[in-house]
């Protein structure tokens, strides 16, 4: 399953910042149905929705996705967009055909998903994105299911556990010069490889689409919490910019109005990253 995140084409910009728009698309590494492969959990987790909120993307359904469909709006953040696109376990899949039909250039960059073993439609697929000079990456989900099923073993070993799902993925895309893959668990980001994910893409995403990608994360951990606060810690000065340049016209009242608005926007846009929104309040309560 692969999400791509889409150009900014949002009206209501006052929340985002400059050149912060982020298309991310999804797909599976075979025909398997969303129940299956817990491809709606996974973008739940990335939008810091549980499965049973009212804004989640629908989970549980065992339909096969035919075409490309985005997934509902980011709760704070509308020009970061996440893709649910078809998957490539078709024995007819051809990889430059299927790139073209899910329109390939839409999209940042590409996150392949499986709760299983990857197969070689992904090695096909890989090779063209390669190609088209564009940045993907492999994702193994369910992670704890895995854990909870072997934890019951007299010699259960957690690490070793990890350690050959590793390998096991790896054999296959090792043909092509993978070696990066991500062992994650949905409900539980804090753990296994998906920081290690999240550091990966911030440092292969170019500034702007990085600070579109930590702004639009939930907070996990503290990790993820800290490096919040060093991106905003870096566009303060923006917004101090902004606010001296309002105050330049002599017309009264106009410069207490620009900061008004400039600061505002910069606090609601602090605030909802930091899931401290009415909103993200209101589930807690």
């Amino acid at each position: 399953m692969s999400d791509l995140v889409n150009p900014y084409n949002d009206d209501d910009h006052s929340s985002q910042s400059p050149g912060s728009s982020l298309n991310i698309p999804e797909t599976l590494s075979k025909e398997e149905t969303k129940d299956k492969r817990g491809k709606s959990t996974f973008v739940n987790a990335l939008r810091g929705f549980h499965n049973d909120d009212g804004r989640a993307a629908p989970t549980g359904t065992t339909e096969t996705t035919m075409k490309p469909n985005v997934y509902p709006p980011h709760p704070f953040m509308p020009n970061v967009k996440i893709w649910d696109l078809p998957g490539i376990g078709s024995p007819k899949f051809r990889a430059k055909k299927y790139l073209k039909d899910v329109k390939f250039n839409t999209y940042d960059f590409f996150l392949i998903v499986t709760s299983e073993r990857f197969q070689e439609n992904d090695i096909e697929l890989a090779t063209a994105i390669q190609k088209s000079k564009k940045l993907f990456y492999f994702i193994r989900t369910k992670i704890d299911n895995d854990v909870r099923a072997e934890s019951h073993k007299r010699d259960f070993d957690e690490r070793k556990l990890l350690d050959n799902i590793q390998e096991d993925c790896k054999k296959i895309l090792l043909k092509v010069g993978i070696s990066k893959i991500f062992l994650v668990s949905s409900f539980q980001l804090d753990k296994y490889d998906f920081q290690k994910l999240i550091d990966t893409l911030e440092d292969e995403l170019p500034e702007n689409k990085r600070f579109a990608l930590i702004q639009s994360l939930p907070i996990y951990s503290q990790e993820a919490l800290m490096k919040k606060k060093k991106y905003f810690k870096k566009i303060i000065w923006l917004n101090a910019f902004a606010s001296g340049i309002g105050a330049l016209p002599p017309l009264p009242g106009l410069s207490v109005a620009c900061d008004y608005g400039i600061m505002k926007n910069f606090f609601k846009q602090v605030f909802t990253s930091y899931g401290l929104s009415n909103e993200a309040l209101e589930v807690l309560i």
